[in-house]
């Protein structure tokens, strides 16, 4: 090799080492790469990223463009776009409302009367009709005025002149609380059993004779009774005759010894059957027999009705019936609570409380059909509570024209006036008022068989033959009070500011 290829030889080396020292210099002086992205410039086309560089997939997608199965929905987790349901409209126009005279139509969850009552109605409340049952008897409405539902009796609400009742869906089927059938009372000479559930005659039973125990402790009279209720109750029809000594017992015979051991004590210058009630008065409802000094008796200061009969008698038994005015009108809860009331003040008071059902009604007010669900309330009441009841609108349902006078409410009388009340025939038994006397001896029969048995009118308890007085020691004597028709010891006076609570 001749010198001069030498020389270039070297020379390329030489060139070769000086460009690459040129070329290493500037990355051995790069400055450490930056924690953040810097701005976006050409030169970072040249750089190769670091592992510390490497970006989550929020920032930087992973080599695969392809959604996870998470973040994309499966075609068959979409749903299926669909309209909105259309909501029925709610007519905003009546085409019906209650009749007028109603204070208090039921309107009740199913049709019929063993649905549910979710509220009253008033008269001319404003309804719009959207269903109706097979025969048209009941209609589900809309309560416009109270936004509420429920089933109404077609017979209670005028419909508008135009609207096709027959047009209108059928929405439900009538359930009616069963009736009772109805028994007989007890064949002549023959005494009734103490208590038969579904009896005319019910509810004599070891319970009642714990109340009436509790009574003679609180110096109750064993031999007398009470009563409680309205114009059916004050009328002279209800009792009075046999008071007076007017009945006739017929095949009845086994009813006498009951009927002499009430009538022997006076009351009041009567004795129970006679007397007139300071609970009872011709139109009331419960809530005068609970208002304070709502008696017509002076005597009765600021007691209600029913305490003033109660503290003046002192009985042992309370024939109760009240129901037929409530029932033209009156909220039937507010009957149901009030009626509680006056159970329950009389059991505390060791006072036998004997209910009764209410006989029909026939007046052709919408309020007649209200009947059938007080008398319901005073069952369940009378079951709940363990006491006496007497069925007199089971009774009556079997008497013709439901043993009603001309009136639809009273009960019918055998005669032009109370004549023949007493008298229980054949005949006139077919007549409510009656009817009403016979059972209600019945009970008071029953009660004397069975609770009353063993009573024994003392000096503490009832008072001697009328009249006769009894010297006690100083100038105290027993009499009876003619004013107040208490026993009591007094000083021998006459006027009132000698009366005295009796023993």
């Amino acid at each position: 090799m001749t010198r001069r290829s030498v020389g270039i030889i070297v020379t390329l080396i030489v060139l070769v080492v000086v460009v690459g020292l040129l070329v290493m210099a500037p990355m051995r002086t790069v400055a450490p790469l930056p924690t953040a992205l810097p701005p976006v410039t050409a030169t970072l086309f040249y750089v190769t990223p670091t592992p510390s560089f490497t970006l989550t997939p929020t920032i930087t997608p992973t080599p695969s463009d392809t959604p996870t199965p998470t973040d994309t929905p499966l075609p068959s987790a979409t749903p299926t776009p669909t309209a909105p349901p259309t909501a029925t409209p709610v007519p905003d126009t009546a085409n019906a409302h209650v009749q007028e005279g109603w204070q208090a139509l039921n309107l009740r969850e199913q049709p019929g009367t063993a649905g549910a009552v979710l509220d009253t109605l008033e008269a001319f409340a404003p309804l719009v009709v959207i269903g109706r049952t097979e025969d048209g008897s009941w209609v589900q409405v809309i309560v416009l005025d109270k936004a509420k539902v429920g089933w109404v009796m077609a017979e209670y609400i005028d419909i508008d002149a135009g609207f096709d009742l027959t047009g209108v869906p059928v929405a439900g089927e009538v359930v009616d609380i069963p009736a009772a059938a109805a028994p007989q009372p007890a064949a002549p000479g023959q005494a009734p059993a103490a208590s038969q559930p579904g009896a005319l005659i019910s509810g004599v039973s070891s319970n009642v004779r714990q109340i009436y125990l509790h009574g003679l402790q609180m110096g109750n009279r064993g031999n007398v009774f009470a009563k409680v209720g309205d114009s059916i109750t004050h009328s002279d029809g209800f009792l009075h005759a046999i008071g007076h000594g007017d009945y006739n017992l017929h095949g009845y015979t086994y009813l006498q010894p009951a009927l002499n051991f009430f009538i022997a004590t006076p009351v009041q210058g009567a004795n129970s059957f006679s007397r007139t009630s300071f609970a009872a008065f011709g139109g009331w409802t419960v809530r005068n027999v609970l208002q304070p000094g709502g008696s017509h008796a002076g005597e009765c200061d600021g007691q209600t009705p029913l305490e003033c009969e109660y503290n003046f008698v002192k009985p042992a038994v309370s024939i109760i019936m009240l129901g037929t005015n409530d029932s033209g009108g009156l909220p039937l809860d507010e009957f149901d609570a009030s009626m509680r009331t006056i159970v329950q003040k009389t059991i505390d008071m060791g006072i036998i409380p004997v209910l009764s059902t209410i006989p029909p009604k026939n007046t052709g007010h919408p309020n007649d059909g209200r009947v059938t669900e007080f008398n319901q309330v005073i069952i369940n009441i009378a079951r709940q509570y363990d006491i006496p009841l007497i069925d007199y609108h089971t009774a009556m349902l079997a008497l013709p024209g439901y043993g009603l006078d001309a009136d639809g409410v009273h009960p019918s009388l055998p005669g032009e006036w109370v004549n023949g009340t007493g008298d229980f025939s054949e005949t006139n038994l077919q007549t409510g008022a009656t009817l009403r006397n016979f059972l209600t001896l019945q009970m008071l029969d029953a009660l004397w068989r069975y609770v009353l048995y063993d009573y024994t009118p003392g000096t503490s308890q009832s008072a001697p033959t009328p009249g006769l007085s009894i010297a006690c020691g100083g100038d105290l004597v027993w009499r009876v009070d003619g004013i107040t028709g208490l026993n009591a010891w007094t000083a021998g006076g006459s006027g009132g500011e000698y009366r005295a609570e009796p023993h």
